[in-house]
């Protein structure tokens, strides 16, 4: 029954049929880099284990760092990585669809070990920052865990709100209060550069939230978020720090997907630029759901919002990998006073509000690596914040 497809098993008197399961398109791939220098560490060993850390397959990476699991069935799965010489990694969750492979980036860390005297078996915590200058107080953003995270409106911030010390307002606004700070206090960073709160509708109340970031999930790498003591490289921050990183695009294949929810329409490709140079670009967009409402009913009342996000990676082989970025937020909001004298309550209720936000960042990034314990990372950027009222 092979060659159809099937399989049978027999219980008792009984002999069931069933269909054998065929693989999906989807994957996942992956590069595992040394964290000290960032250069791709070839031959480490890379396992492939299901949600109850079952093994399932096994490879080791290429003269690049690469590895591949293609055509996997649909679900959640982990990567743990080791190298002689180095401490362990076991990743977050990764989710396979059905047409489309993930993409992770892992770095490994160097261990010493005495194999004479002691054997030391370590390994690094999933939820550990990314960041080696970061000994206590914070912890990353997965990307699996804002997926899963009830009410998150495909905004990686609102997944801190479940964290220790820490407050939210209301699901109306992404705003935090840390260790009892002002939202007002907290730091956003992308990509290294210090930037405005990057979330719609920012700053409205006075309070320094918004409804939700600009960043989407379908762009979004593990990112750092940092509620107690953090890095010396950080400044101007009296609350929390929001380190946010984009990913990169796929180098091997092209992928595009359409999305539309409560929150409106959202666009996104990514795939390579040079496939022999290991080049990539990723891109998103999203358009709010009340403004389409109002494009249809040619009303303009009402929320308006809308962002864009890119990244192109492109490395080269002798002068390090270049990163171009940016993200950009357009936010308008008109309130149309009430006609009816009879039904005012408030003086706003007899007034015309209109407000325009304005804000993004576009910078670029240079990593070098000069040996395997030093690399050089440089960033220049440019940030634009304006309201108007």
């Amino acid at each position: 029954m092979k060659k159809y497809g099937l399989t049978f098993i027999q219980q008792g008197d009984r002999i069931i049929i069933k269909k054998e399961y065929i693989h999906s398109e989807g994957g996942i791939r992956g590069s595992v880099k040394n964290k000290l220098s960032l250069t791709p560490l070839e031959y480490a060993n890379v396992i492939l284990l299901d949600a109850n850390n079952n093994q399932i397959d096994g490879t080791s990476t290429d003269s690049c760092g690469i590895f591949k699991f293609p055509n996997l069935k649909v679900g959640r799965y982990l990567i743990k990585t080791s190298m002689l010489g180095y401490t362990s990694v076991l990743s977050d969750y990764s989710i396979v669809s059905s047409a489309k492979t993930s993409n992770l980036e892992l770095f490994l860390e160097e261990s010493s070990e005495n194999l004479d005297e002691v054997t030391i078996i370590a390994s690094t915590p999933r939820n550990y920052p990314q960041n080696v200058m970061s000994l206590t107080g914070g912890r990353v953003l997965s990307i699996e865990e804002t997926n899963r995270f009830a009410g998150n409106f495909d905004d990686p911030t609102r997944l801190a709100s479940s964290f220790t010390g820490i407050a939210s307002g209301s699901v109306n606004s992404n705003a935090m209060e840390i260790r009892g700070n002002s939202p007002q206090f907290a730091q956003w960073r992308m990509e290294g550069i210090e930037t405005p709160n990057l979330s719609h509708y920012a700053d409205m109340s006075g309070l320094g939230g918004g409804i939700l970031t600009g960043l989407s999930l379908q762009t979004m790498a593990n990112s750092d978020f940092y509620y107690g003591a953090y890095p010396a490289e950080y400044s101007n921050s009296l609350s929390g720090i929001f380190d946010m990183k984009m990913r990169n695009g796929n180098t091997t294949d092209f992928a595009h997907s359409v999305q539309l929810g409560i929150w409106g329409l959202d666009l996104s490709s990514e795939g390579p630029i040079s496939k022999k140079n290991g080049s990539s670009y990723l891109f998103n967009y999203r358009y709010s759901y009340s403004g389409l409402a109002d494009k249809i009913s040619g009303s303009d009342e009402g929320l308006n919002y809308q962002d864009l996000a890119f990244k192109i990676n492109l490395p080269t082989k002798k002068m390090g990998t270049f990163t171009f970025w940016g993200i950009g937020l357009l936010d308008k909001i008109i309130q149309r006073p009430e006609d009816d004298p009879k039904q005012w309550e408030t003086s706003i209720e007899r007034q015309e509000q209109k407000a325009n936000f304005q804000k993004g960042v576009i910078g670029m990034a240079h990593i070098l690596s000069w040996n395997d314990n030093t690399y050089l990372r440089s960033n220049v950027g440019i940030t634009l914040f304006r309201n108007q009222s």
